[in-house]
């Protein structure tokens, strides 16, 4: 089970299993009738009040009916989204795709799932209902193997859908859950003839509802039953002529009640604590208690006994949550308090905090990954506090969100992180938060725009200038050497190194040998840019910054590849796929994957070849990246054979790979390789990327001089590309270069823009 930003996500073709939950009672019947109605529908909702169960009914089904999909079971958690514009992106991610997946979701579920028997779990889905049916429906229309089952308090309304209220429990199993959870506080409890008559109007009191039952349960472990009893008619039998359905009014009547007997500071804890939108840890507990974290211990232990709260100790630090009906009916007393202002600013100061602290951990250190792991867990918090803070604390946003900017760029959430970044930039105060929002949301820009992030880049220098930063600056500095002419470039490139010198700064120094490595490569040095990119990798790899390392090793992959080295290629290749494996959202995959395809292609492994650009296509479509020329892949992969079908029948098996599958496929791929032949030594394959684009130049009609105009470079220059390429090819004219060109349909694009990775 993994841990999402938007709660469980169950991993492909595996079991569902409830963790930490108490054990399952009864509903036999029930599970029989959602697997009846799961058999001949393709959208089951199952319908009930707050606390009715159904929840655990519909992941106690998953578990039940997972070996009959073979595409997997997938459960999406609805509750901490708040926004129904994230609807989309809380089902996508569900599904195994990209975090902040563009595009078409509908072709992206086809070309997955198409007639896999597949089955998703939507739970919580009344408060976006409208876009969950939307977004339901255009899933359901083109992937027939795909099934839903829903969990809602209405119907969602779509054509087809079946709808079904759970029933309450029946009288013996409320009994049995009731002596079972008070059995948990007070081990000697057990039913008697005495007490029997007294349960039974308990249960029926409470219409047999579970989670009332749960709320219940503590108490009767202090007291008789019989005096519960008496309690619970005065309490609930003020409601019995309320309106709306009786089950709502029960449930919560039930939370009145049990919250009538909490003391007065644990009650203001309860509504404190519906701030948080999912989980919470203690220290988070704790800043908006205003208590130490022993005090909030203590005070969290009482509503923990009082079941309105649960702890999940199964990780390294324990994590807290309000069950669902009890976090809504919290917040409705919340909202508009008098307190609210308080908490939310509680709230979204501990979130600015913890942006600091993840902040601070981004690049060029080893706690990289735990501030990544921070920034997951941190995602439904930090949405809601920007939210809040955009009208309350304007500059708080524009740090919270500066802070976490490289990793809303490293986990692929590149549209999400760039709307946050555009809209608390507006509303920054700080010199200091704008250049730090200027520099990330340029880098995070770049990856789908060129132009666009050179528009960003004379403000972003700037900010950088004014705010003193050093780090910043050379970072910033190195980046803007992207949109400069190459003797520009290297010069503010020799003025950051003077920099990094200055101050030691060692990241600095890896970022400044990497961009060199990338003037160096525009300039038609394949050996350069090499020496550029392994020096700047084992920089950041001393660091312990395995992002900025792998970045950097997809480069250094590159150039291995134009130069012809496969075996270091596939060397590098190797030490990027645990990374990656271990951190399958990151922005990196598609180019592990384009350059093993590429490996896969010269080595006879035309299959995997064919599979992996099929698969890094679709990932990059999902993240909003340019997509790369495969050409020189697929021409060397239909060296070894050409045949449509079996080629289309590969790159259809690549579509539907999940990353995860995709990339243990690449890392299949390289290790049974034994050590790959030399590069070819004819033909494109040869050629260096500068290389390349000088022949398609001369194909074009472009004189030496107007080659150099085109490229930035001396007229010189162009002719020593122009004879290497002639001698490399074994040609004597341009004419036979232009003829080359053409018969190869060798097609080059742009050497800068959309091709970062970084």
């Amino acid at each position: 089970m993994q841990l999402a930003s938007f709660g469980v996500v169950y991993p492909r073709r595996a079991v569902v299993t409830l963790g930490m939950a108490p054990p399952f009672v009864g509903r036999s019947r029930e599970l029989d009738q959602v697997e009846r109605l799961l058999s001949g529908s393709r959208l089951v909702t199952v319908m009930g009040a707050p606390g009715a169960g159904k929840t655990r009914l519909a992941f106690e089904a998953a578990a039940r009916l997972g070996k009959q999909f073979g595409g997997g079971v997938y459960v999406c958690e609805l509750a901490p989204v708040a926004a129904p514009a994230l609807v989309r992106t809380a089902i996508a991610t569900a599904l195994e795709f990209a975090p902040d997946v563009t595009g078409d979701l509908g072709a992206l579920v086809r070309d997955r799932f198409a007639d896999t028997p597949t089955l998703i779990v939507l739970d919580n889905c009344e408060h976006v209902r409208a876009e969950v049916a939307v977004t339901i429906r255009s899933i359901l229309s083109v992937a027939p193997g795909l099934r839903v089952l829903a969990t809602s308090r209405e119907r969602l309304r779509i054509t087809g859908e079946t709808a079904w209220t759970l029933p309450s429990l029946s009288l013996e199993e409320a009994l049995q859950l009731l002596a079972m959870r008070i059995a948990v506080v007070d081990a000697t409890f057990a039913v008697t003839a005495d007490s029997r008559s007294a349960l039974v109007e308990i249960c029926e009191r409470l219409e047999r509802l579970p989670l009332a039952l749960e709320l219940v349960a503590p108490r009767l472990a202090l007291l008789p039953a019989g005096q519960v009893a008496h309690m619970l008619n005065a309490a609930l039998g003020l409601l019995s002529e309320g309106e709306g359905p009786s089950r709502h009014r029960t449930m919560t009547a039930a939370l009145d009640w049990s919250v009538a007997l909490l003391p007065t500071t644990s009650t203001l804890d309860l509504w404190r604590l519906s701030v948080f939108p999912a989980t919470f840890t203690l220290d988070a507990a704790a800043t908006v208690l205003q208590a130490s974290s022993a005090k909030a211990l203590d005070r969290l232990a009482i509503l923990r006994d009082a079941s309105l709260l649960v702890a999940d100790t199964s990780g390294a630090s324990a994590r807290f949550r309000l069950l669902e009906p009890v976090r809504q009916y919290a917040l409705t007393h919340l909202a508009g308090g008098p307190i609210e202002d308080e908490v939310r600013r509680l709230h979204a100061s501990y979130v600015l905090d913890k942006a600091e602290w993840i902040g601070a951990r981004l690049l060029g250190t080893p706690e990289q990954a735990a501030a990544l792991e921070a920034f997951a867990e941190l995602l439904p918090d930090l949405r809601q506090a920007v939210a809040w803070t955009q009208h309350a604390v304007p500059g708080w946003g524009a740090r919270i969100v500066g802070h976490t900017g490289w990793a809303w760029e490293i986990t692929s959430r590149l549209r999400e992180g760039e709307a946050l970044m555009r809209s608390t930039l507006d509303v920054a105060t700080g010199v200091q938060d704008r250049a730090r929002l200027l520099l990330r949301l340029m880098s995070l820009v770049y990856r789908r725009s060129y132009a666009k992030a050179a528009s960003i880049s004379p403000e972003a220098i700037s900010a950088a200038t004014t705010a003193g930063d050093r780090r910043e600056l050379g970072l910033v500095l190195s980046y803007q050497t992207n949109f400069l002419p190459s003797d520009a470039a290297a010069q503010q490139l020799d003025n950051v190194a003077n920099m990094a010198a200055e101050t030691g700064d060692e990241l600095v120094r890896s970022w400044e040998r990497f961009f060199r490595g990338w003037l160096c490569e525009s300039g038609g040095d394949a050996l350069a840019a090499r020496a550029c990119f392994e020096e700047s990798a084992s920089i950041s790899s001393r660091l312990g910054d395995t992002w900025v390392t792998t970045q950097v090793t997809a480069d250094l992959i590159r150039m291995c590849l134009e130069l012809g080295d496969n075996e270091a290629a596939r060397q590098h290749l190797l030490s990027m796929v645990p990374a990656l494996i271990e951190h399958s959202d990151w922005v990196a995959a598609p180019s592990l994957l384009f350059s093993t395809a590429r490996l896969a292609s010269r080595v006879g492994r035309p299959s995997d070849a064919f599979r992996l650009i099929a698969a890094q296509r679709r990932l990059r479509d999902e993240i909003g990246l340019p997509q790369w020329d495969t050409t020189e892949i697929e021409l060397a992969a239909r060296a070894h054979w050409h045949d449509d079908l079996q080629e289309s029948r590969y790159r259809a098996e690549g579509e539907r790979l999940t990353l995860g599958e995709a990339l243990a496929l690449a890392r299949g791929v390289l290790e049974n390789l034994a050590a790959p032949p030399e590069g070819p030594k004819r033909g494109r394959d040869i050629l260096t990327r500068r290389e390349r684009e000088v022949a398609q130049l001369v194909q074009e009609g472009l004189t030496s001089r107007e080659i150099a105009t085109r490229l930035f470079i001396t007229e010189r220059t162009a002719e020593g590309h122009v004879e290497q390429i002639r001698n490399k090819l074994g040609f004597h004219s341009r004419a036979q270069v232009a003829a080359w060109v053409a018969r190869q349909r060798l097609s080059i694009g742009s050497a800068k823009a959309g091709t970062k990775d970084p």
